[in-house]
């Protein structure tokens, strides 16, 4: 009851998104939090979903907002996922806004985890590997978490 409870208050109270959505069932994982463009998630879901329609039963993808990433969702403790994908955008605020250092440690933990995890990060979204980077003509390191 008291779980209930909870799911229904943070559904009334606009808090659901934290909860994690990825299923037994999800193979791909994809960033759509702060620091995303809107025009990389777009493409980023029309392509999983063609994708996945060409492979059906065998793809299934979920998008992954801020507090997914960084606490909700721990992706190595799935053992059907097999990728995350880091779409391109303002790679400032990804880090420091959306995927922050304890985002970054998930992402991390995944891959290297073993085998048949893949990591995929398009323009800015690379960035989440290095230990440092630049950005519009900075040079920005990485907190540790």
């Amino acid at each position: 009851m008291a779980r209930t409870s909870f799911l229904l208050a943070s559904v009334l109270c606009g808090t659901a998104s934290a909860l994690c959505p990825i299923q037994n069932s999800t193979t791909v994982a994809v960033f759509k939090g702060t620091g995303a463009a809107s025009d990389c998630v777009s493409w980023e879901t029309h392509f999983w979903d063609w994708w996945g329609a060409a492979n059906p039963g065998k793809l299934e993808t979920v998008f992954l907002l801020n507090a997914q990433l960084q606490r909700e969702c721990q992706l190595a403790n799935y053992p059907n996922l097999r990728m995350y994908v880091q779409p391109g955008g303002n790679a400032y605020d990804q880090q420091h806004t959306g995927i922050k250092s304890t985002g970054k440690a998930n992402i991390l933990s995944f891959i290297n985890k073993g085998k048949g995890h893949t990591y995929i990060g398009t323009c800015a979204g690379w960035f989440v590997t290095t230990k440092d980077y630049w950005w519009q003509g900075q040079h920005f390191r990485w907190v540790a978490a």
